[in-house]
């Protein structure tokens, strides 16, 4: 078969989606030698798509190839880029994330891959641009599309529950945590350089995420207001920033109300060399979102160790199994004090980790790719 793999977002700096699919196009051609892959993307200069073929690893591969569709804007790309290309490439499988072309060939079978519906959940986080274009396209994609990939069970259900689609068209294929998080090593003097890089310079909780409303940030900063009167010595650091898209601005108004201007640091962009680094030298990774499709800085902090403090929310249930770091919400103290004892409680920490360490082998991207690899065989045969 001819494969085609959408990785627009794939180097721009698109954090979670990003990582899903630079996972897919880097291992699919390497445990399947039977098909054909293309990478498509929108036109790039040979400088990029080199750099692009190096952090793929797919240089001289030769079952794979980069291959450039037209214009990046989203409109123009699935109304006539996508198309044409599937008939360029004859391709017998498109492989794309949330919204499918339009006029695609009738023996291109499409698949999409849905990593949360925040936007089914909590509407009001939305622009109202934004949601019309998603009520609008988001259902015909799922109804379209000849399988639907869910990143967790969560995901699938919330899937059926907002959309109404038939249960067996969707597949569950959680994501996974990179070989780079289970076998990177960083001596000390490159640790303090990253950390001298972002500018920290105190011991640190560290956010790994978006700012948006959904990631429930002013409910950790009175959680770490908290928390500061116990241990004032500490930093709360933040990937992300306020010139990020769809920044909760309700973040600026704790911090003053609290007085944190100095305890709270905001990262920007954290390349992902750099983001192992920085959570082997957290005291704790925290993630108190109010609604995920899976939550990859979890098992992120497992892998390397450090105790991860989050919401008991389904997507994060999932991931942790048994794991003690899971608080309710519904109350600021708890949460601090929890948060409290994962940084000086000896024997807490100890417990975090060895339950993190278990619970990251049932994640591999490995896995996922075997499963994602087999759907693609079950679609394909049903198209002959």
């Amino acid at each position: 078969m001819n494969i085609g793999i959408d990785i627009r977002n794939v180097g721009k700096k698109r954090t979670g989606d990003e990582t899903v699919f630079f996972h897919l196009a880097q291992l699919l051609p390497k445990i399947d030698k039977n098909n054909t892959y293309f990478l498509l993307i929108e036109n790039r200069s040979e400088k990029e798509i080199f750099a692009l073929e190096k952090l793929l690893d797919i240089e001289n591969k030769k079952n794979v190839f980069i291959y450039k569709c037209g214009s990046g804007n989203k409109f123009i790309w699935n109304i006539f880029s996508a198309p044409y290309a599937s008939r360029c490439l004859r391709l017998d499988i498109y492989h794309t994330q949330y919204i499918i072309p339009f006029f695609m060939p009738s023996y291109t079978k499409i698949l999409t891959h849905i990593h949360d519906v925040s936007f089914a959940r909590y509407p009001e986080y939305i622009a109202k641009k934004d949601r019309f274009f998603l009520s609008l396209l988001i259902p015909r994609s799922l109804q379209k599309a000849d399988a639907i990939i869910a990143v967790s069970e969560f995901t699938r259900k919330e899937i059926i529950t907002y959309y109404k689609i038939d249960a067996s068209k969707i597949h569950t294929i959680p994501n996974g945590i990179g070989k780079s998080f289970l076998s990177t090593h960083f001596c000390q003097k490159e640790a303090d350089d990253i950390l001298k890089k972002y500018g920290i310079s105190e011991e640190y909780i560290f956010h790994i995420g978006t700012l948006q409303p959904r990631k429930n940030i002013p409910f950790l900063l009175e959680a770490f207001a908290l928390f500061s009167k116990r241990n004032p010595s500490m930093q709360l650091v933040l990937t992300g920033g306020k010139d990020f898209p769809h920044y909760d601005q309700k973040i600026d108004t704790v911090i003053k109300k609290y007085h944190l201007q100095n305890k709270v640091l905001f990262l920007g962009y954290v390349e992902s060399s750099d983001l192992i680094s920085l959570i082997d030298t957290a005291q704790c990774v925290v993630s108190v979102s109010l609604y995920e499709g899976f939550g990859l800085p979890l098992l992120e902090a497992m892998a390397r160790g450090i105790p991860v403090i989050f919401s008991a929310i389904p997507a994060h249930k999932e991931i942790s199994g048994e794991y003690d770091g899971s608080v309710s919400l519904r109350d600021i103290a708890t949460f601090s004090d929890v948060l409290y004892s994962s940084v000086v409680d000896t024997s807490f920490r100890k417990k975090l980790y060895s339950q993190g360490k278990s619970r990251v082998c049932f994640f591999l991207w490995e896995k996922s790719i075997q499963k994602l690899y087999e759907l693609y065989e079950k679609v394909g045969n049903n198209s002959k």
